[in-house]
């Protein structure tokens, strides 16, 4: 059972931690010590955790934690690293096959803070993206340009020249290319 006044406890001081630092390593080792207590009321012959299938957890520390807490329980550690052999990939694969669940932090307050914010990123870039795909979408400017191309084809070179002197007094510049032209704001 998560408990999140332990997890504070647990990290208090390392807040400021990044992810995969000392702050994690600290609420890694207190959710196995949860589960090593489990297994030795239970009296399993192994315990282990999943948690080496992330990329972002470092399978190493994962079982010098694991190692530390069978001696600690007198539990068998299964050492593991799950991302290992295309592991990370086909946990994935699973996941949509059996259409699962999947968060992208590991669940702390910390690690949801700066999901949400590198999601918040994420979608400002997709919006500027689309922004800039719109503001190229513009029937207008595109027929400007083609006159200004067909003008050039006739070597009517003053109508080119008003055209794209037109344009750029709009914000807008013209890129000769091969077979035409395109253009993008400035």
């Amino acid at each position: 059972e998560y408990n999140p006044d332990c997890f504070f406890d647990a990290v208090k001081g390392y807040e400021n931690e990044p992810e995969g630092g000392a702050r994690c390593e600290r609420c890694i080792f207190e959710r196995m010590r949860a589960t090593a207590e489990k297994a030795k009321h239970g009296n399993f012959d192994y315990f282990c955790t999943t948690l080496s299938v992330s990329p972002h957890k470092n399978a190493d520390m994962i079982n010098l934690l694991g190692s530390k807490l069978e001696a600690e329980f007198d539990v068998k550690w299964l050492p593991s690293d799950f991302k290992k052999k295309g592991g990370y990939a086909e946990s994935i694969r699973l996941s949509r096959e059996y259409d699962l669940y999947r968060q992208d932090y590991c669940g702390c307050a910390f690690s949801a803070a700066e999901a949400k914010k590198r999601r918040d990123a994420e979608e400002a870039e997709q919006k500027k993206q689309a922004e800039e795909v719109a503001a190229a979408a513009d029937p207008e400017i595109d027929a400007l340009v083609a006159a200004r191309t067909e003008a050039k084809k006739a070597k009517n070179f003053a109508e080119a020249d008003r055209i794209r002197d037109e344009l750029k007094a709009q914000g807008v510049e013209i890129i000769d290319v091969a077979g035409g032209a395109k253009w993008k704001r400035i």
